[in-house]
C-alpha cells in the first residue's frame, strides 16, 4: 500500500477523505478497506493471469489505439460527435440513487484499488 504515497496519488487523497467523511463517520476506514481489498485482488489476479493473456495483449493494445483515435477525431469535429451520440441508445443513469454510507465507501475504495493497481510497479 506504499503506492498511496506516490506523487500522482497524493493530490487526490484530501478530496477522497473529505468526501468519505461527509457520507459517514467511519467512511475513510471503509474507503481504505475497500482500496486495500480491491488493490490486493486486482494485483493478484493480474499477476496470475498475465502469463495466460500475453497473446491477447497486442489485439487489446491495437483496439485501444483505434478507440482513442476515433474519440480524438470526434473531439476535433464536435458535429460528428453530436450526430453519433444522438443515435446511440445510451441508458439514463441520472435517476439512480447515489450510494451513500459505509457500503458505498467500500465500493468506491475497491474501484480506486483497481485504478491504482498499475502504479504498483513504481516501487
Amino acid at each position: 500500500m506504499i503506492t498511496v504515497l506516490s506523487p500522482c496519488v497524493l493530490p487526490i487523497l484530501p478530496i477522497l477523505v473529505g468526501r468519505s467523511l461527509q457520507s459517514h463517520r467511519y467512511g475513510p476506514i471503509a474507503l481504505v478497506m475497500g482500496l486495500v481489498s480491491g488493490f490486493a485482488v486486482a494485483g493478484s489476479l493480474l499477476g496470475i493471469s498475465a502469463s495466460w493473456l500475453t497473446g491477447l495483449a497486442n489485439s487489446i493494445r491495437y483496439s485501444a489505439i483505434a478507440l482513442l483515435l476515433i474519440l480524438g477525431i470526434l473531439t476535433v469535429f464536435p458535429k460528428w460527435s453530436y450526430w453519433l451520440f444522438s443515435y446511440l441508445p445510451l441508458p439514463k443513469w441520472t435517476r439512480e440513487r447515489p450510494r451513500i454510507g459505509l457500503w458505498g465507501e467500500f465500493c468506491l475504495g475497491t474501484q480506486l484499488g483497481l485504478l491504482w493497481t498499475p502504479a504498483q510497479d513504481q516501487f
